[in-house]
């Protein structure tokens, strides 16, 4: 059975619209963040000092691997393949979904991230529950973990500084959160309308 769903996730090509729907949460999240910085610079500054710290040290091949792929396969594995799974048996499904995002947010030991990664972890909650596998959730991870280490190299505060006219800067930044919305909302719609992959077996 279990083999079956992994099949289901790329005959429909699930995986692509998985992978998608974590770029498009991220890059809205991203631009949200650099929305912030332009209002509130102090606001940030803690959190950017904590994310360097994590995403810095090390080759740029060797963060990537372990940024992109390793380390969403170990979260997925804990915290939906492991504390999802226990607390399912013992609460409701949208008990234990929004507790294990609770978990998962507070994990990261940062007020500002701890808000966008329980998002997160509502949206890769819900996808293990749809698809029985924990392939989807962490597809949808490796997707959000691209945006937030890669395009961050082109469009964050670092490339805009470069920006002379705030106006024009915060028009770009706005249309390109608009972008990251509709890539979202356009991909969670198709995952959420493909078949159960229980029903298929």
């Amino acid at each position: 059975m279990k083999k079956e769903r992994m099949i289901v996730l790329f005959k429909n090509k699930s995986a692509i619209y998985l992978i998608l729907l974590g770029i498009g949460f991220g890059l809205s999240a991203t631009m949200t963040l650099n929305i912030l910085y332009l209002i509130n610079a102090h606001i940030l500054t803690a959190y950017a000092e904590n994310i360097s710290r994590l995403t810095e040290p090390g080759s740029f091949l060797g963060r990537a691997v372990f940024i992109c792929l390793a380390g969403p396969v170990i979260e997925e594995l804990i915290y939906r393949g492991v504390l999802f799974g226990v607390l399912k048996r013992f609460l409701p499904y949208i008990w234990a979904c929004l507790l294990q995002a609770v978990i998962f947010g507070i994990s990261h030991y940062n007020p500002v991230q701890a808000v966008y990664t329980f998002i997160l972890g509502l949206i890769l909650g819900y996808v293990y529950h749809k698809y029985q596998s924990i392939l989807a959730p962490i597809f949808v991870h490796i997707g959000y973990n691209i945006s937030g280490f890669l395009i961050p190299k082109f469009l964050t505060i670092y490339v805009f500084s470069g920006i002379k006219n705030t106006v024009i800067l915060f028009l770009i930044i706005i249309s390109v959160l608009m972008i990251g919305i509709f890539l979202f909302r356009r991909y969670f719609l198709k995952v959420k309308n493909f078949s159960d992959p229980l029903e298929t077996t």
